[in-house]
């Protein structure tokens, strides 16, 4: 009986029991696709976007004073303390200015900016406000084109309106087909690009050669009826033309005689003539 009534200690529990809660894996892909992560950035995509306008305005002026500096030092322009830039975005600023405007595409490089605008927009906002790829190719096939153009009209400045990349294309076509080749051929990729870009509509204008005939039309065109006025005026012709018109002694002869319609019950009392 004793030993029934000893109560039995419980069983130890396992040591994976023991074990913390573990914390859920997040993976790389599940971040990426964050609404968070995305909206992070479409902001970081247009800041720098400002960022490159800024930098590329400000070198439009400051170029002679910051090119030599870039130019000098290089990469080490960022380790180097006693190095000032007249570059609103400062040394970094001036360094990518310089690297591709100089180095690059020239003034064709704002085209950067319309692209990272439209990428960050797209990604702030979570939809497809513009197209990426088709904005994609615009800048793409814009660098070439316009960096090889302003290389070509800009031969005799000493900006280097197109780039290095424009300047060399430009070199190499002149050296194929000459100065009028190349011109035809950049001439007609400018304005197909602005074509395909763009799509404007061109209209032939209406010449109208002497004054005479100028104004003869338009009096003719002040006078000339659509067809619904010219039924409004036939109805309110036969409308007219069913009612019949009074005569103008008519109207004085029973225009004073009022007392017939309003003196019914009036008496009149003649006079006794005289035997």
């Amino acid at each position: 009986m004793a030993n029934r009534l000893k109560k039995k200690t419980p069983p130890q529990p396992s040591p994976e029991e023991l074990n913390p809660d573990k914390e859920p894996e997040v993976t790389v892909t599940e971040v990426v696709k964050d609404e968070r992560t995305t909206k992070i950035f479409g902001a970081s995509s247009l800041l720098l976007t400002i960022f490159l306008f800024v930098a590329f305005t400000s070198y439009l002026f400051t170029w002679q004073e910051d090119q030599d500096k870039v130019h000098q030092f290089g990469i080490r322009i960022f380790a180097t303390d006693d190095v000032k830039v007249n570059n609103l975005l400062g040394v970094l600023g001036a360094y990518v200015a310089h690297s591709l405007f100089y180095k690059g595409f020239g003034l064709a490089s704002y085209l950067l900016c319309s692209f990272f605008f439209v990428l960050g927009t797209n990604l702030l906002f979570g939809k497809k406000i513009f197209s990426l790829v088709r904005n994609l190719r615009y800048m793409i096939v814009g660098l070439v084109v316009l960096s090889m153009a302003f290389a070509f009209v800009s031969r005799a400045s000493s900006f280097s309106w197109g780039g290095g990349v424009g300047e060399l294309l430009n070199a190499w076509f002149v050296k194929w087909i000459g100065n009028i080749g190349t011109g035809a051929l950049l001439l007609l990729s400018v304005f197909s690009y602005v074509i395909w870009r763009f799509n404007p509509t061109f209209k032939i204008p209406d010449w109208q050669f002497g004054k005479s005939a100028t104004g003869m039309k338009a009096h003719e065109d002040d006078f000339k009826l659509s067809i619904d006025d010219e039924i409004a005026v036939r109805q309110e012709w036969d409308e007219n033309a069913d009612i019949e018109e009074v005569p103008a002694e008519e109207e004085k002869i029973v225009a004073p005689n009022k007392l017939k319609s309003e003196g019914s019950g009036v008496v009149v009392i003649m006079p006794q003539q005289e035997e």
